[in-house]
């Protein structure tokens, strides 16, 4: 269960952290071999916090192997 992540406490403590960073490094994206496919929800919630972060100041780097950088590339072309 994930009950335990979820106290107001930890969110903003995690806000905190994120608003006072002057860089942050965000990794996401996992192959699917079974699929011949990259997972879809990780790289374009992984886009939409790199380019809110970037708005706040905050500099960022985004990060995946090599089978999910065309799934990377994709959503950032696409906003």
């Amino acid at each position: 269960m994930v009950a335990h992540l979820c106290f107001p406490s930890l969110w903003k403590e995690a806000i905190s952290l994120l608003l006072s960073a002057h860089s942050v490094g965000i990794v996401t994206g996992f192959f699917i071999p079974s699929a011949m496919a990259s997972e879809t929800d990780g790289p374009p919630g992984s886009i939409a916090l790199a380019m809110s972060l970037q708005r706040l100041g905050v500099g960022v780097e985004v990060g995946t192997d090599t089978n999910n950088i065309g799934a990377i590339c994709a959503v950032e072309e696409s906003v």
